[in-house]
């Protein structure tokens, strides 16, 4: 009788402080997690020096490793391999990946996005018809391996322009006060992250490009994980960040 009074109250206590066996797991038992993503800030900001990754969607991630006891290790490589790896069976979890049929037949995603990626046009404000959003026939910078939709090229005239694929962000703000594009398409909040320490930020307006966001999301290795608990833990996460909103 007295094990059961203590039991009861122990039931309990773990109601009252929202308690969960996960919160309890014993932390000797830790699991392997290896994951893949790309240098993309602000989202996932890869430090040469310390080797490792920061930003708002590594805040997600790490609360998760934390809630679930996972040893995690993420892995800095270029977009065009990560999007290589899905199909192979060498890495757990990969990040941040819009929905696709042809992933999902390997890979489970999270319900929960961890970001909301809104396309913006990069341009010399003294550019009048990039300004009045006439994009026809002119010059576009779009990074390599992140191919524009046909929804995307809808706006704003983009099927008419001439695409020019180039390496990363930073090379797609800096090649446009060259003149060798009008303009660069790229995430508006990187576009707005980068700009920040550039000195060219006076001299280059932008503007979202009308009606397209597509989401991103944190997505397993397919019959790995228990994506249900994951997806409920998640959205705890997310509910209790602070994490800033996107730039405007």
């Amino acid at each position: 009788m007295l094990f059961c009074f203590f039991f009861r109250r122990y039931v309990i206590f773990l109601l009252l402080f929202g308690l969960s066996p996960l919160a309890l797991a014993d932390k000797s038992n830790s699991k392997e997690m290896v994951c893949l993503t790309t240098h993309y800030p602000p989202y996932t900001i890869y430090r040469d020096r310390q080797r490792d990754f920061v930003g708002r969607d590594m805040v997600y991630l790490n609360q998760l490793a934390s809630r679930f006891n996972w040893k995690l290790t993420v892995l800095n490589v270029p977009w065009a391999r990560v999007k290589r790896e899905i199909e192979k069976d060498q890495f757990d979890c990969f990040f941040s990946l819009a929905y696709q049929e042809q992933r999902a037949k390997y890979l489970s995603y999270t319900q929960h996005p961890l970001h909301v990626t809104k396309y913006g046009v990069f341009f010399q404000k003294h550019n009048v018809s990039i300004k009045q959003k006439q994009l026809a026939k002119k010059i576009i910078g779009v990074q390599r391996g992140i191919p524009l939709t046909i929804d995307v090229l809808k706006n704003h005239q983009l099927d008419r322009a001439r695409i020019v694929y180039l390496d990363s962000n930073e090379t797609l703000l800096s090649i446009i006060m060259t003149g060798r594009v009008d303009a660069s398409v790229l995430n508006y909040d990187v576009g707005h992250f980068l700009l920040q320490d550039s000195p060219f930020k006076s001299e280059i307006g932008s503007f979202v490009i009308d009606d397209y966001d597509l989401p991103v999301f944190l997505a397993f290795r397919k019959g790995t994980q228990d994506i249900k608990l994951i997806n409920t833990v998640l959205g705890q996460v997310m509910a209790d960040s602070q994490i800033a909103k996107p730039l405007q």
